[in-house]
């Protein structure tokens, strides 16, 4: 196990060397991304007392140019207790520069979950949910195509027991790889 670690630190430190060169690309070319919530992983290593929901969403997926793409995101937890889950969300999202690293974004979002949204202090229902939601978040590059990020939302869910207006703070911590 520690070799693990030390051998992923080694390799985020390679990619350190490349990290000066700013995350904005050349606006007419095409960009994917993709993204994990690693938050789950990170609570391996920095133990905290129980489990921390990690948040509504699990994997990112973003197309786009000129700091405009297509945003998808799903999650989901099925183990057989009351705590299951399932949400996707398709929408437009927005990138602002604040430095040569850092990106602000902004999103709006369709929704659609079952089960809950994986959020502490707030019971799952059973019952499906639709809505908008109203992102926001914070991007910070590590390497040319690898960054760190974290968002909340701001939704409007109809249906289920939690119908109305719901805030998620920024529960998950977001690897993402662009290419």
């Amino acid at each position: 196990m520690k070799k693990l670690v030390v051998l992923s630190v080694l390799l985020l430190w390679s990619y350190y060397g490349e990290s000066q060169s700013t995350i904005l690309q050349n606006d007419f070319e095409k960009h994917r991304q993709v993204g994990f919530n690693v938050s789950e992983m990170i609570n391996l290593f920095i133990p905290f007392k129980g489990r921390l929901p990690s948040g509504p969403f699990g994997a990112i997926w973003r197309s786009g140019r000129n700091n405009k793409y297509f945003n998808l995101q799903i999650g989901a937890q099925i183990t057989g207790d009351n705590n299951d889950f399932g949400n996707i969300q398709v929408g437009y999202l927005r990138k602002k520069p604040l430095n040569d690293k850092m990106l602000y974004y902004t999103s709006t979002n369709i929704i659609l979950s079952g089960g809950g949204l994986n959020l502490p202090s707030i019971e799952n229902d059973n019952d499906g949910r639709w809505g908008l939601s109203f992102g926001g978040g914070f991007e910070y590059a590590l390497a040319k195509n690898v960054s760190v990020a974290t968002e909340a939302f701001f939704m409007v869910l109809l249906g289920g027991i939690n119908s109305g207006i719901q805030i998620v703070p920024p529960l998950g911590i977001y690897l993402l790889g662009r290419f």
